[in-house]
C-alpha cells in the first residue's frame, strides 16, 4: 500500500492498540511512516445546521438526524457518530487525492482484519 490509514478517536487508545497489534499480525509494521492514524471527527462536537450550509448533510438529512434516537430507523437515519465518521472519510480521501495516492488502506479502529487479507 502507498499508505495505510488508520480512523481513530482521540479518546480510543485502546482500539489504537488493538489496531496496531492486528496490523503487526498481518506483517505491517504499524510504526512504518506509511501507517498513520487519523484523529477522527467527533460526531457530538458538530453542528448539523453547519453542515447543512455546507452542502453536506440534505435539508432532510437534517431534519432526520434531528429526531429523537427512539424515532430513528437504524440503518438508514444519521446520527452524530455517523456524521463524525462520514466527515473524517471525506477529509482521508481529498488527501489520498491531493496526494495522488494509488493504493491506499482506510481502517476504522474497530475492524477485524483477516492476516489473508494482506
Amino acid at each position: 500500500f502507498d499508505a495505510v490509514t488508520l480512523v481513530n478517536l482521540d479518546h480510543r487508545t485502546d482500539r489504537l492498540a488493538a489496531m496496531h497489534a492486528q496490523l503487526a499480525a498481518c506483517g505491517i509494521d504499524p510504526q512504518h511512516p506509511r501507517v498513520q492514524r487519523y484523529s477522527a471527527v467527533v460526531g457530538k462536537d458538530l453542528e448539523p445546521a453547519a453542515l447543512l450550509r455546507r452542502g453536506f448533510i440534505s435539508r432532510l438529512g437534517l431534519r432526520r438526524v434531528r429526531r429523537p434516537e427512539a424515532e430513528r430507523i437504524w440503518g438508514m437515519d444519521l446520527n452524530a457518530g455517523a456524521l463524525g465518521c462520514a466527515l473524517s472519510h471525506i477529509d482521508i480521501w481529498a488527501e489520498v487525492a491531493a496526494r495522488r495516492l494509488e493504493r491506499v488502506l482506510v481502517l476504522e479502529d474497530d475492524c477485524l482484519i483477516r492476516p489473508s487479507f494482506v
